[in-house]
């Protein structure tokens, strides 16, 4: 069953009639909290605090989550959720993985009916693998709001606490708000109705709110109580100020109660409302015929005629019962009262919520010009609060109200001409102002949809603003400086020059704003003009170094280098020691360009230095991305230079941070960071011949590559790797060095396999051939473990152990690639049999146990395969218990010997062949002793 409960700044309370410190909560915002239920004791009372720290408001939750439901306790649910203003979900790893009621019900139906959804990770689920790439894939990327980011962060990103307070002032009305949007209602009606008959209560409002002249009018009825209040006071309140009481008439509203006692509206809300002389308008919803008029006389003395909702006439009469409030000739709307009717409807502030109808009222006080109207439908379309998410609307929208502020701009600047010249230059010119900002966020979102023109429009008047604001005196030159709108404007226009594949035009756009933000420090050098003056220097360096001009580029990034030092003294902020990291890293891979490996090594330690100390204390992935990039940046280098130990080093912590960025959150950035690194560490396994583990890393890049560019792409790097091998291939056997030809062919008969069943017929008669000289190359490596093999044993037997170890060691890898070629169970006897003879001669008994083991392991492989390989397992096992018994790890020796004895016991049983039962009890006889140690007798 359904269990709500509700939580304020003051307590929680349930469902049921509990007595409250507050006198109303009826002007509280509802949210709807929502997790997986085995999360919440985890995370509720720790969401909760916060969102009731930024806002005074209502947090509802059902105790029952996760139990069965019945269809009738579904559709309360809905209900329910219908009259929510936020669905805060509780982002965890239970949530997304496991069948749950938040996830399949609550998510479900805020997101059809354009509920706003608050999804928050609370920080007991820390830094959970990819939580945030699977949650925005399975939502269509809606944003997370991460609680386990660092609060070191807050000099270069917004907070979680700030992210909460802005989603929640731009989703929630404040009290101020909800008494303005009441003062634009006409009239107040109170609906007094039986809780059975709550669908009608509900339609009827929907019916009455359809006609034009009733738009206006606000409906209160119980809906709006929230447990705990003062029921009978609420009621009185919102009766008495009401100008009309529509009483919603079906045989329940005179039926007795539970107790078969007069119902509420009987005994409480008729009576109040003839008491206050509150004109009653009776509305009939069902069929007369339904009804005992006679009893309904009874229960309602003196009620007046009903007015069947079917009628023709019924919206005349609910008029003429509004008559003494509602305007005989109303004047037309204003757009302020279009805005705040429909911010009524959007909330559903007295009236039901209808989103179609509060977007059709909200915008057609925007198409009148109100620009807070306009604001409330971007933020609308571009969250997709109420209405479906739609980009395109809301830059259309912008381009409105940028339009708007700049004809409001214009006429303010004919009335400022009338004004004295001394004070002319002191006027605000508050929307020329707002135009500006617009013109930046317009130009923002059409250079993310690829709207380059449009981009490039909207920064252009941007600019031509900016260069106005320096001719307005020194109120707007010091308000330009402030928010660096010049600059940014600049550089907005460099950018989009850039993604239009001119090169020379953004620097250009670039070079202008440097030399202003020069001005800026010459005559101000404050904190924020050095910063801005430090990011022109950089852009001046990455143009350059994009033309060629690289010694101009380190001449930038130099400069850019000495104010962010100066930055780093003067502010103790993470975000220029970033800043001071990023630009050694940038400068190492400039000075990699330029032949200079010498100085580009110096650079990039330094600059992995003190993003590994800013990493440190953060712990965010844009850190830690950028530290993978020196990481990178210093393998490459290295392998360039042939220091391959150190690139190895390098390359794999590069690896790991990258891999760890992925997991985190999957997405094309870092599977384009994780696939560089790849493709490195392949080159460099290569070139030092370690096929083995640069197959490993080939994996993956192909895999990336197929995920982000397709299958041709990925069969290209099968191409490519195949042709690698077969150069190596072909360079191996010139060099008559077999065992790496075979590792090499391996591989190329496996790319060979991969593009053949990818349809590339042409490659069958290759692979013949390969097959063919794969056979050729076994005969040779087989001759090789021979040899090996026959010396081993002669130098073994005389005893000469040094020289035994060396021969049979050689002999175990040529059986090992001959494993590979071929899964051959005479090649594994000899393979368990070489490392059982190594073991025998080994001076340290930590190493002979690790060959006894190798050599068990390979025997256990055996007899499941052929059971006649069981004496083998016998002496494998003995020799490995024995040198475990000298070295006193008797527990060891013991768990060798019962796996041992249980396989041949198994054995048995199958075949019931004593030959198995008498090796089994020649172990259990090495064994028994073992346990009587273990159980602490003493043998004599």
């Amino acid at each position: 069953m359904l269990n709500f409960y509700y939580k304020t700044r003051g307590e929680e309370r349930s469902l049921q009639n509990i007595p409250s410190q507050y006198s109303s909560l009826e002007e509280k915002p509802k949210l709807y909290f929502a997790c997986h239920s085995n999360d919440f004791e985890a995370c509720f009372t720790e969401l909760s605090k916060d969102l009731l720290e930024k806002w005074d408001v209502v947090i509802w939750f059902d105790h029952s989550a996760d139990t069965e439901k019945s269809k009738w306790e579904l559709q309360t649910l809905q209900d329910f959720l219908q009259d929510v203003q936020i669905l805060v979900l509780a982002v965890t790893p239970a949530l997304l993985e496991t069948t749950c009621q938040a996830w399949q019900i609550e998510y479900t139906f805020a997101k059809e009916h354009h509920i706003p959804i608050l999804p928050i990770v609370p920080s007991f689920v820390g830094v959970a693998q990819g939580l945030a790439s699977r949650f925005s894939t399975l939502t269509d990327k809606l944003h997370l709001l991460n609680k386990n980011i660092s609060k070191e962060l807050m000099s270069s990103a917004i907070p979680y606490e700030q992210k909460l307070l802005d989603f929640l002032s731009h989703t929630l009305l404040s009290q101020n708000q909800i008494e303005t949007i009441r003062q634009e209602f006409t009239a107040r009606c109170f609906l007094s109705y039986r809780k059975v008959d709550r669908d009608f209560a509900k339609a009827l409002m929907s019916y009455i709110h359809q006609f034009p002249q009733f738009q206006d009018v606000a409906i209160w009825f119980d809906e709006y109580l929230y447990a705990g209040e003062n029921y009978n006071e609420q009621i009185q309140r919102n009766l008495t100020t009401a100008d009309v009481v529509l009483l919603l008439v079906t045989p329940n509203i005179y039926a007795p109660n539970a107790k078969g006692e007069d119902n509420f509206v009987v005994t409480h809300e008729y009576k109040d409302a003839m008491r206050s002389s509150r004109r009653i308008f009776p509305v009939l919803v069902t069929p007369a015929e339904e009804l005992d008029f006679s009893i309904l006389q009874e229960k309602f003395p003196a009620l007046p005629p009903c007015i069947d909702v079917r009628e023709t006439s019924f919206q005349q009469q609910l008029a003429h019962a509004l008559f003494s409030v509602l305007p005989s000739h109303p004047e037309p709307s204003t757009p302020e009262h279009l805005y705040q009717i429909g911010l009524a409807y959007l909330y559903g502030v007295d009236v039901e919520k209808d989103h179609e109808r509060a977007v059709k009222l909200i915008l057609q006080a925007a198409d009148a010009g109100l620009s807070v109207s306009v604001k409330e439908l971007i933020y609308m379309y571009r969250t997709g609060k109420g209405v479906s998410r739609n980009m395109a609307e809301a830059i259309r929208l912008q381009e409105v109200l940028a339009k708007h502020y700049q004809q409001s701009y214009y006429q303010q600047a004919k009335q400022v001409q009338l004004l004295p010249e001394e004070l002319q230059e002191y006027y605000p010119y508050s929307d020329f102002y707002h135009w500006t900002i617009t013109l930046w966020f317009l130009g923002n979102d059409q250079l993310e949809l690829g709207d380059y023109q449009g981009a490039l429009k909207s920064y252009h008047q941007m600019l031509e603003n900016c260069q106005m604001f320096l001719q307005m005196g020194v109120f707007h030159r010091q308000l330009i400086e402030q928010f660096a709108f010049l600059p940014v404007a600049l550089d907005n226009l460099g950018d989009v020059s850039l993604r239009n594949n001119e090169p020379k035009q953004a620097m250009c756009y670039y070079e202008e704003a440097l030399n202003y933000n020069l001005l800026c420090c010459k005559s101000n050098e404050s904190t924020t003009n050095l910063e801005h003056l430090s990011i022109s220097y950089n852009r001046m360096g990455d143009a350059c170094q994009n033309l060629g001009y690289l010694e101009k580029a380190v001449d930038y990034y130099q400069k850019e280098r000495q104010i962010v030092k100066k930055l780093c003294k003067t502010e103790s902020s993470l975000k220029f020691y970033r800043m001071l990291a990023q630009g050694y890293l940038r400068m190492g891979g400039l000075l990699m360009e330029q032949k200079d490996e010498e100085e580009a090594e110096k650079e990039l330690l330094e600059g992995i230095r003190q993003i590994e100390s800013v990493y440190h204390q953060t712990q965010s992935t844009d850190d830690l991305q950028i530290l993978s990039v020196g990481f990178q940046s210093l393998g490459f280098l290295y392998l360039h230079t042939h220091r391959f130990k150190e690139s190895e080093e390098w390359l794999l912590h590069a690896y790991r941070a990258r891999k760890k960025l992925l997991e985190e959150n999957y997405d094309f950035q870092n599977k384009m960071f994780l696939m560089e690194t790849c493709k490195t560490l392949v080159s460099l396994y290569l070139t030092i011949q370690k096929l083995k583990i640069a197959g490993n890393y080939e994996t993956t890049v192909i895999e990336l590559a197929e995920e982000l560019m397709g299958k041709d792409m990925a069969n290209q790097y099968r191409l490519t790797y195949l042709e690698d091998y077969k150069q190596m291939t072909n360079l191996f056997l010139e060099q008559q060095q077999p065992l790496l030809a075979v590792d090499a062919l391996l591989a190329l008969i496996y790319y060979e396999q991969q593009l053949i069943e990818r349809g590339y017929e042409n490659y069958h008669q290759q692979h013949a051939k390969s097959y063919a000289l794969l056979e050729d190359l076994r005969i040779q490596v087989e001759q090789l473990a021979e040899q090996f093999g026959k010396k081993g044993t002669s130098y073994y037997n005389q005893q000469h152990f040094s020289e035994a170890i060396s021969q049979i060691s050689y002999a175990i890898i040529c059986l090992e690639k001959l494993c590979q070629i071929k899964n051959s169970d005479a090649y594994l006897v000899r393979l368990a049999q070489h490392h059982t003879m190594l073991g025998d001669m080994r001076a340290q008994d930590a190493e002979a146990e690790q060959d006894y083991r190798t050599a068990l392991s390979i025997v256990e492989t055996l007899v499941k395969r052929d059971p006649s390989h069981a004496v083998l397992l016998m002496i494998t096992s003995k020799a490995t218990a024995d040198i475990c018994i000298q070295q006193d790890h008797l527990q060891d020796a013991d768990e060798v010997l019962q796996k041992a004895i249980e396989k041949l016991q198994e054995l048995y049983q199958q075949t019931q062949n004593t030959f198995y039962e008498n090796l089994k009890f020649e172990l259990i006889n090495i064994k028994i002793p073992i346990q009587m140690k273990l159980w602490g007798f003493t043998l004599e």
